[in-house]
């Protein structure tokens, strides 16, 4: 169906489908997906920005309504409730896609690292062959003041 072909149902016939839906009639619930199937879907390619994601959570969002049907006739504007329910699952799969490249990314990270790292303790455990750890005195600068007195700087 195109934008022309589609038909806007009003509120009355939504209100209608949704005690249909709540009485598990299916083919009310396959017109209401076939109406707002693309809104679901726009919204979520906006945010989302990749088509298997957007395809995804738009069927998730019409199972979540099947799965609640039996109390859709509670909802006053079902424009709105699938507005908000369409914008949960999107923010869902953010925190879950963002969550994923966080992981992913540490992951990356470690394997890039971890060679250098190896490397860098190797490298440093060969320099500290013989190496006799400083006397506090020998730790922290000293600086000879005019009288020739040495003061410490810290």
């Amino acid at each position: 169906m195109t934008g022309k072909d589609q038909h806007i149902p009003s509120e009355h016939e939504v209100r209608q489908w949704l005690i249909l839906i709540s009485q598990a009639d299916q083919s009310s619930f396959t017109l209401l997906m076939r109406t707002y199937w693309n809104k679901v879907y726009t919204q979520a390619i906006t945010y989302l920005k990749s088509t298997e994601l957007a395809q995804e959570i738009t069927q998730d969002v019409f199972i979540k309504l099947w799965a609640i049907r039996e109390k859709l006739t509670e909802v006053n504007n079902f424009s709105n409730f699938l507005f908000i329910l369409s914008r949960n699952e999107i923010i869902t799969a953010l925190r879950k896609k963002k969550e994923g490249l966080m992981h992913l990314s540490d992951e990356i990270e470690e394997l890039i690292l971890q060679p250098d790292r190896q490397r860098q303790r190797s490298s440093a455990a060969a320099g500290l062959e013989g190496f006799r750890p400083f006397a506090s005195a020998d730790f922290y600068p000293l600086d000879k003041s005019r009288d020739g007195a040495r003061r410490k700087y810290f």
